[in-house]
């Protein structure tokens, strides 16, 4: 059985894609995700799931995998810090 409190989430940029336009992708996915959870995920049921993402970009925040990499999860968990249920971008803004 997987705990999902201890899988790690990461959104990836696609090619040529800016941090706002990542962060809106990153949001789209984190609502589709959250609303599909919500409706069909019977093993964990609770009344709502949250889903927290955290975003890095190339190369505003590193130009390096390892560095966007560990960037993007420390955006993750500001998320989480600050109440979960949000996208945070590592240099940007959060929602």
């Amino acid at each position: 059985m997987i705990d999902l409190r201890t899988v790690p989430h990461l959104v990836m940029q696609p090619p040529q894609t800016d941090r706002d336009e990542a962060f809106s992708v990153a949001e789209r996915v984190r609502n589709t995700v959250k609303h599909k959870l919500d409706r069909t995920w019977k093993q964990f049921q609770k009344e709502q799931m949250t889903v927290s993402i955290g975003v890095s970009t190339f190369p505003l925040d590193g130009t390096e995998v390892k560095r966007l990499i560990s960037n993007a999860d420390k955006a993750l968990y500001r998320a989480k810090m600050h109440g979960k249920d949000m996208t945070c971008a590592w240099g940007g803004h959060s929602f």
